[in-house]
């Protein structure tokens, strides 16, 4: 059997790629598969993120329920406690299934609501009166967001108790 013979014609006929083209196109990719990691780690963020505003938004409206079933007839319901005051979540810091331990912190407000008599938009204290049936509750669910400091979502309603 005969060897073949390498000879610079036979190099010129040869066809494929040659070593700086293979790595050109090993550097286009790599720049290409970076590129798409980085948007994955981007889109588990952003997932994370949103994950963790609607487990608060969650933890606010649940607190929200248990107030607006309350009575507000009852001088020892929740509507009619101390009125204008902040009230932690004796559960502070929970988690997401509101037992303690977790990230959130949550505290509720309930304010008078005020019956508008004077026909002006907003609160005059003057001449409107305060509802006997009525409160303003606002309740607050705040976490702490990666890289971004506290963060607090805020639900607030006029309920007048017997969930209404």
């Amino acid at each position: 059997m005969k060897k073949p013979k390498f000879t610079l014609q036979r190099c010129k006929d040869m066809k494929g790629f040659s070593l700086i083209e293979v790595i050109m196109a090993m550097g286009i990719m790599s720049v290409g598969l970076l590129a798409v990691a980085a948007m994955q780690i981007s889109t588990v963020r952003n997932n994370k993120s949103g994950n963790t505003f609607t487990q608060a938004t969650t933890l606010a409206r649940s607190q929200m329920e248990v107030i607006k079933n309350g009575d507000i007839t009852s001088n020892t319901d929740i509507l009619n406690g101390v009125l204008n005051t902040s009230t932690p979540d004796p559960l502070n810091p929970m988690d997401e299934n509101e037992a303690a331990g977790g990230i959130y912190t949550r505290s509720w407000t309930i304010e008078p609501y005020y019956n508008d008599t004077d026909g002006i938009i907003g609160i005059n204290p003057a001449t409107d009166t305060v509802s006997n049936f009525a409160r303003t509750v606002t309740v607050n669910v705040s976490f702490p967001f990666v890289g971004r400091g506290i963060r607090t979502v805020s639900l607030t309603a006029v309920i007048t108790g017997g969930g209404l």
